[in-house]
């Protein structure tokens, strides 16, 4: 992530190779696979403009490869955050979206998940896609 001149905390990666096979390994119907991203940084104040449109593009340029069996890839951004956010930081994260598609979908597409964790309050505020993973990182509320 040096590139595009931001830091992380922590990197995560996960690589999920999928196919059917008809009988025998020999014969494939299909194959995809789907990547997940998952950054984490940890602060004392939420920046709202940290996680940019500029921003994410550079990060999809930089970490996704749409190779021909490329499906999915989600980028999560955990920001774990140490001062309470405010309520027009909560409303930002409830209403960001990204979404990309490669070659019209033919080379898959990309998702963005943001889960911020507000330390003072015990709280995690998630944007729409980050609801669906939301329930993993309620362990990091215990620390």
């Amino acid at each position: 992530m040096n590139e595009i001149g931001r830091s992380f905390d922590l990197y995560g990666f996960c690589r999920l190779d999928n196919e059917r096979y008809v009988a025998t390994r020999s014969v494939k119907i299909w194959e995809f696979t789907d990547y997940e991203h998952v950054l984490v940084r940890i602060t004392e104040e939420y920046a709202a403009d940290f996680y940019n449109r500029q921003f994410i593009d550079e990060v999809v340029a930089e970490l996704v490869d749409a190779h021909p069996n490329h499906h999915q890839s989600y980028f999560t951004f955990v920001n774990i955050v140490e001062s309470q956010l405010r309520p027009e930081d909560i409303q930002a994260i409830k209403e960001l979206k990204y979404s990309k598609t490669f070659r019209l979908g033919l080379r898959g597409w990309c998702d963005l998940r943001l889960i911020v964790v507000d330390i003072p309050r015990n709280q995690i505020y998630t944007n729409k896609a980050g609801k669906e993973v939301a329930e993993s990182y309620k362990s990091l509320l215990e620390l």
